[in-house]
């Protein structure tokens, strides 16, 4: 394992730019790609605060809402700077 700071994490997956231009994991059930809204800097983290533009959803993930479902075998997923790579 490799830490995002030492190797950018998009060499690790194959990935496609969403409609927002963020990237977004070519495997994944659910995708939400989001822009940053604000960042606040605090002593050794930063804290974005991200609106979601677009959600992708595996067809097999969706609800009878055609809403994402929760499936305990897929791991949750957070939103990703959309100029630092995934």
């Amino acid at each position: 394992m490799t830490s995002g700071n030492k190797q950018s994490k998009k060499d690790f997956f194959a990935w496609t730019a969403g409609e927002a231009g963020a990237p977004t994991i070519d495997d994944a059930k659910l995708v939400m790609e989001c822009n940053v809204e604000d960042i606040y800097n605090t002593k050794g983290f930063d804290n974005f605060i991200c609106a979601i533009a677009n959600t992708y959803a595996d067809e097999q993930i969706l609800n009878e809402n055609e809403k994402p479902g929760l499936l305990p075998d897929i791991p949750e997923i957070c939103c990703m700077h959309q100029c630092s790579g995934i």
